[in-house]
């Protein structure tokens, strides 16, 4: 079975901070890790969710652009239907795919 926590993936953020990337998300998975080190966890903030970066707060909501909906088609390879294609010349590289999370 793939272990849903890649290695190296825990960074120091800031004193109290950490950024962990996992590919696959369990029920308080982050919160059981952190305390069997002896580390309790207040608060957890999602900052990606596959290839979208969660730039907006809790709570409120906006759409997505033409480069987040062609990022979404080929996270799941799907074909897109033409109106969703993203022109040749606004084309950049693909944000990477996984789930972060924050914990404090």
């Amino acid at each position: 079975m793939k272990s849903p926590l890649r290695r190296a993936a825990i960074a120091s953020c800031a004193k109290w901070w950490y950024e962990i990337t996992i590919t696959e998300g369990r029920n308080r998975q982050l919160r059981k890790m952190f305390e069997e080190v002896g580390h309790h966890v207040e608060k957890i903030r999602r900052i990606e969710y596959g290839p979208l970066v969660l730039d907006v707060e809790p709570g409120e909501f906006r759409e997505l652009n033409p480069r987040e909906v062609h990022a979404l088609y080929r996270a799941v390879k799907l074909a897109q239907p033409p109106s969703a294609r993203v022109p040749s010349s606004s084309k950049k590289a693909a944000p990477r795919s996984g789930l972060k999370k924050r914990a404090v």
